[in-house]
């Protein structure tokens, strides 16, 4: 427990420094659990930490995951984190395309309700100054300007959009500083919506690509192969995680 601003300082700053979020995950978010059907303490097995860890070091980063393996839902809480500490001056956006418009508002929705797990003074003095308590989750109102299925814009510049894959995805949306295809096996034409939205993160941005295997796609498949290539010339820059079924603890 956290009495005063010192110590508060302290746990700001072993947030901030562990660049996994492993730690800032574990000890602020809550997640459903379908096995015990209810919310539960977020504790990431294994192999969800070493994809907290590529996430925290990699530019671009695909996995490879049997169903209902934790592995969106993991990213989402990571995108949260990084969004919750972004500088105002530098916020976040994170561009979510799905082979559905339903898929990727899913994993609006999964960042929206871990954004509202993060005490006030996590966001900062003039948030806590408002609600006049440091330790109150927030409501909506406290930190988006706009909270609906398709966007979220966070108070300190950060936003969420989601899209359904299609030519036009990322239209109107740029500097991207996560790019997120979801089910990216499933996306029609994949090649090419992946090509149309890639420029959005020419400045910096990082690609996180999810999906359970789904045959020999354009985009999925031959970027988890090339992937494998690391260390030879034809590697694409994609670190990749893999996950088998036995590796779930559940």
């Amino acid at each position: 427990m956290i009495f005063d601003i010192n110590e508060i300082s302290k746990e700001y700053v072993k947030c901030l420094s562990d660049t996994s979020r492993i730690y800032m995950i574990t000890h602020y978010l809550k997640t459903f659990d379908a096995t015990q059907r209810k919310e539960v303490a977020f504790h990431l097995f294994p192999r969800q930490q070493d994809l907290c860890r590529t996430l925290g070091n990699a530019t671009n980063v695909v996995t490879t995951k049997p169903r209902q393996a934790g592995i969106t839902t993991t990213s989402g809480a990571f995108i949260s984190c990084e969004m919750c500490l972004a500088d105002p001056d530098s916020p976040q956006t994170v561009l979510c395309i799905g082979n559905t418009l339903d898929l990727a508002q899913q994993m609006l929705f999964k960042i929206r309700d871990f954004l509202l797990q993060f005490p006030m003074w996590m966001w900062g003095n003039e948030y806590v100054e408002k609600c006049g308590d440091p330790f109150k989750l927030p409501n909506k109102n406290d930190i988006f300007n706009v909270c609906n299925s398709k966007e979220l814009v966070l108070k300190n510049g950060c936003k969420v959009v989601a899209r359904s894959s299609g030519p036009d995805a990322s239209r109107g949306v740029g500097g991207v500083t996560w790019l997120i295809f979801d089910e990216a096996a499933f996306i029609e034409n994949g090649k090419d919506v992946y090509a149309s939205a890639l420029p959005t993160v020419s400045t910096g941005g990082h690609i996180i690509m999810i999906s359970t295997p789904n045959g020999m796609d354009q985009l999925y498949y031959e970027t988890c192969r090339q992937a494998e290539l690391k260390g030879t010339n034809d590697w694409n820059g994609f670190e990749l995680v893999k996950m088998k079924w036995y590796q779930d603890p559940r």
